[in-house]
């Protein structure tokens, strides 16, 4: 039996995420509103959600400046997450199941932004990249943890 496959005839979508941290003390200055700006390149990104944090690249990448220069000098600024996005689903499901997981994994306590790639050479390789912010909207607090060692 080939591994993608449950069972004859019937595939499975294959599961990839990466993640990888940005922080003041390990990034040069503006790198987190640098990767913004990658992922809500138009040419890539056929949408850009967002909770709590601007949707639009100019207003987001100010908005993410602001936040790493309010940081501490050895705070973690953002959380980066690439997901791989089943070529089964239309561009309806593949929105909607960014949102569930992003919603999923915050839970609603802190901004993030996720900008689905599924045009162009990415047509065959749908994916989202999000950039969490991991800072409690009302306490200020790191939540996720997404990086934090064992």
């Amino acid at each position: 039996m080939v591994c993608c496959q449950a069972e004859a005839g019937t595939v499975v979508a294959i599961y990839s995420l990466n993640h990888k941290s940005v922080g003041r003390a390990t990034h040069a200055p503006g790198t987190a509103s640098a990767h913004v700006q990658y992922i809500m390149r138009p040419r890539a990104a056929s949408e850009i959600i967002a909770h709590q944090m601007p949707d639009r690249m100019g207003p987001a990448m100010s908005w993410m400046d602001e936040q790493e220069q309010a940081s501490r000098k050895n705070a973690r600024v953002i959380d980066k997450v690439m997901v791989a996005l089943p070529r089964e689903l239309d561009a309806i499901e593949r929105a909607e199941l960014v949102t569930a997981f992003a919603c999923e994994v915050t839970k609603g306590r802190v901004p993030w932004v996720a900008a689905i790639h599924d045009m162009g050479k990415d047509a065959q390789n749908p994916h989202a990249h999000f950039a969490f912010r991991d800072k409690d909207i009302d306490t200020g607090k790191r939540v996720l943890r997404l990086s934090d060692s064992e």
